[in-house]
């Protein structure tokens, strides 16, 4: 992994654990939100790409090239609940990673061609952003 990705890296779980801070005082005074922050490790069992998906692509494993694992992560979950009913969720959840890849073949990809010899960047992203509503059907005050 090269160290611009790990920087990159560093930095996104550092922002994850500031917002959380952040937040803290907030969540203490109030019942109506809910706040999770997970950091692991990631592997990849499976990921064959090809662009285009056509004869004119090479289809080749990213796992191949790039290895298996394991790559950082971290997740930041945001639940508030406006009222009883209403609630609003915000999901963080960046997954990426660079990695220096010599191809075993020639390999056509993306409009361009790769010598067999030649090293070349490969980049996985699967970031997940996601801002949400909800509505609770019934409401169970628990006491």
């Amino acid at each position: 992994m090269n160290q611009t990705s790990n920087a990159r890296k560093s930095l996104t779980h550092t922002l994850c654990i500031l917002l959380m801070l952040a937040l803290e005082p907030a969540i203490a005074a109030s019942h109506s939100v809910n706040l999770r922050f997970s950091a692991g490790s990631s592997w990849q069992a499976r990921n064959d790409i090809q662009i285009p998906n056509t004869e004119s692509g090479t289809r080749f494993s990213l796992q191949d090239v790039a290895g298996t694992g394991p790559t950082n992560s971290a997740r930041l979950e945001v639940n508030w609940m406006v009222n009883e009913r209403h609630g609003v969720r915000v999901l963080l959840a960046p997954l990426s990673y660079t990695e220096t890849v010599t191809f075993g073949r020639d390999v056509r990809f993306a409009g361009e061609s790769f010598a067999s010899y030649q090293s070349a960047e490969a980049t996985y992203r699967f970031n997940s952003w996601r801002l949400g509503y909800h509505y609770s059907l019934m409401h169970n005050d628990v006491s």
